[in-house]
């Protein structure tokens, strides 16, 4: 997706988000470029982690 021009970015995760439909809680958030902070020091963060959403597995029961 890196190589991707923010217009079709906009579209994939337009698409995976329609695409989960009731399963998705929450959207979620960019983690990139963000840093991780300890006790004694604040360092950046060298994860390749781009971001997160909360799904969850709904499953129907028929009577």
């Amino acid at each position: 997706m890196a190589s991707f021009t923010k217009e079709e970015q906009q579209v994939s995760m337009a698409a995976w988000r329609d695409g989960l439909g009731e399963k998705l809680v929450d959207f979620g958030g960019i983690l990139f470029g963000g840093n991780n902070i300890y006790a004694d020091k604040e360092e950046p963060c060298t994860k390749n982690i781009l971001g997160y959403s909360l799904t969850q597995n709904v499953r129907k029961i028929s009577s």
